[in-house]
């Protein structure tokens, strides 16, 4: 079991690219499904319709999780992906409180944290 756990860096980055990668291929192909999940707040801010909003989330989504998959820069991927994750849990806080599926992405926040500190450390 030794032998395995030094790869504990990519066990994280594949979880992480995998999660990514499949809500943001989901949010660029139905991205009316995904629009209920923007905070009434951030409605109000965009300046562009809610359907293309959703779909360049994906796209951004999509682009962490191959920078995590093909371990592209990190350092820098890891501090993005913990923004990204910083704005949907407040969004989800502001329209549902401490639920769920906050505490899932806290989780996942605690993931891109320890691939970030780890890249910062190397």
């Amino acid at each position: 079991m030794n032998k395995f756990a030094k790869h504990y860096p990519l066990v994280m980055r594949l979880s992480l690219g995998f999660v990514f990668g499949w809500f943001g291929i989901a949010e660029i192909l139905n991205p009316r499904y995904w629009s209920g999940y923007v905070s009434p707040i951030a409605l109000d801010l965009l300046p562009i319709p809610i359907l293309p909003f959703v779909q360049g989330h994906g796209v951004i989504l999509t682009f962490l999780a191959i920078c995590l998959i093909l371990r592209f820069k990190l350092r820098y991927t890891g501090f993005l992906a913990m923004l990204v994750l910083l704005s949907i849990i407040g969004g989800l806080i502001s329209m549902n409180g401490f639920d769920e599926i906050a505490v899932r992405d806290i989780g996942l926040l605690g993931l891109t944290l320890s691939i970030w500190l780890y890249e910062v450390k190397v």
